[in-house]
This record gives C-alpha cells, sequence and structure tokens, in this order.
C-alpha cells in the first residue's frame, strides 16, 4: 500500500517551494533593476550624443537656456530644446516659439501628447508611489546640466571662477575645458524638485551648493535615482548616473565624496582628481 506525506513532509515541501519562488522573485526584481539602469544609461548616452551634436554644428556647447534677454532663465526653453534637432529626426523643434516662455499657449499645445520618456530615469519612477507628471509640456527630467560650483554659477561670464559647462548664456567651447572632457561633469542625474524639461532654470540646469551636504543620495541635491538589492524584497538606494563631457556614462556610488564632485563639476579648476574616484 502507498504511503501518504505526512505532516511534516508537507510543510518541508511548502518550505521548499516558498523559498524557490522567493528566488525566481528576487532573481526577476534584479533583472528588472538591470534593466532599467541600462535604458537610464541610454537616455544619458542619447542626450550626450545630441549635445556633441550641437557643438559641432555651431563650434560651441549650447547655453543653458534658449537666448532671450527679454525673459529671465526660469521662463526660458531650456537648452534641451535647443539640442533636440539631434536627438530624433522630427518636425517638432521646428514647431516650438522659440522667443516665448517654455508655458506659452503655443510651446504648451507643441508637446500636448509628447510622452518625455527618455529624460527621465525609469528605475526612479518606478519607486514613486505619486511620480511627478511623466508627459505633455510637464514632463519632468531627472537629468541636470552642471553649472559649476556655486549655486549661482548659472549666471556667471565665462571668466569667473567655478563654472562648469552651461550656463544660462555661456557657451563653452572644447578649448575652454582645461580639466579635459574626461575629467569634466556635463549632465548629473537628481530626484530633488524634479520640474519640466522644457524649462530653463534649476528644472534643468544647477550648480553645485558647498554648503548643502551630504550632495547625493535620496533627498540631495543629485543622486537617489538607482538602488540595490538587499535582504529579501526590499531595497535600498545605490547610486546614479552622470555623464562626463566625453560623452562616457559613469555609474557612481552616492558616497562619492564632495571634493571629487566639486572637482568634477569646474571646465578649469585644475583640481586633481583621486585615482579610481
Amino acid at each position: 500500500m502507498r504511503r501518504g506525506f505526512n505532516a511534516i513532509e508537507i510543510a518541508i515541501m511548502l518550505v521548499i517551494l516558498a523559498v524557490l519562488a522567493s528566488l525566481l522573485l528576487c532573481a526577476s526584481s534584479r533583472v528588472r533593476v538591470v534593466s532599467e539602469k541600462v535604458r537610464c544609461s541610454h537616455n544619458l548616452k542619447q542626450l550626450g550624443f545630441a549635445i556633441h551634436g550641437y557643438r559641432d554644428a555651431h563650434n560651441h556647447f549650447p547655453p543653458g537656456t534658449m537666448p532671450n534677454p527679454a525673459l529671465s532663465p526660469e521662463e526660458r526653453l531650456s537648452f534641451h530644446i535647443a539640442v533636440y534637432p539631434f536627438v530624433e529626426a522630427s518636425p517638432l523643434y521646428n514647431q516650438f516659439a522659440k522667443k516665448e516662455s517654455w508655458d506659452s499657449p503655443t510651446n504648451v499645445g507643441v508637446l500636448a501628447h509628447y510622452p518625455g520618456r527618455m529624460y527621465q530615469c525609469p528605475e526612479w519612477i518606478g519607486e514613486q508611489d505619486d511620480p511627478p507628471p511623466k508627459s505633455g509640456h510637464l514632463a519632468f527630467t531627472n537629468y541636470i546640466g552642471v553649472a559649476g560650483v556655486g549655486i549661482d554659477s548659472p549666471m556667471l561670464p565665462m571668466d569667473a571662477p567655478g563654472i562648469g559647462f552651461f550656463g544660462s548664456d555661456r557657451t563653452v567651447k572644447t578649448e575652454d575645458v582645461k580639466d579635459g572632457l574626461a575629467n569634466t561633469l556635463l549632465l548629473i542625474e537628481t530626484t530633488r524638485e524634479v520640474g519640466p524639461w522644457i524649462r530653463g532654470g534649476p528644472s534643468t540646469v544647477r550648480g553645485v551648493d558647498v554648503d548643502d551636504v551630504p550632495l547625493t543620495g535620496v533627498d540631495r541635491q543629485f543622486g537617489g535615482t538607482h538602488y540595490r538589492n538587499s535582504w529579501f524584497f526590499s531595497k535600498r538606494p545605490d547610486g546614479f548616473n552622470m555623464m562626463l563631457a566625453d560623452g562616457s556614462v559613469r555609474y557612481t556610488k552616492n558616497e562619492i565624496s564632495p571634493a571629487t564632485l566639486f572637482a568634477l563639476a569646474t571646465i578649469a579648476g585644475g583640481e586633481e582628481l583621486p585615482d579610481g574616484w
């Protein structure tokens, strides 16, 4: 006569099945996280390609906003609009009213159905219970142009110390980057006060505030976009992507030192970077 399973054997089988299910779910989560990191890196590479395409066409990198003395930087269109023709071949760029504010009726209408996903970190979006707008003219961006060291750096002239790549009206040339393209920040991820990708000002260009430390991590100036799996299914903040001016994307831990970030933020500060930063 065939013996059935006793209670202990059934309990053991249930435990084994639960462990296998946990491992499967964990593996699936890891695959998703890796996929989102790759997509995020690809977004930055596309933007970097567009910025360099603009540089090749104009012999200088784009200013942080579309030039317009009649409007404040916060009212203007951002550099993302200036480089848009190099992102994709689309008639969208020609429809923008480039001398009008970012939220003028014309510019709002152009982006009424624009998804804007390329400007957002997909992993961070997936962690938010109530994410900011992801489409239309309010589609936010996690990718910020680096203006230099100091919250006033976007407004400083070319001969000021501590400036970075993007200023509201500055146009940097390759030869201005004395620290070298591979040692200078172009774009960096943020999760704090994210705003529309088409809007000038702090939504898209920021300097590093030396008094607001720590500089990186959740709810800090920069970073907080990517996570790592810890025990069971919980996640912990891990790091963020940054794009250097040579077009390379580097994944960096939230624990990067302020001195290193300050050095990377300037185009001609002459700072020494630590080995293996």
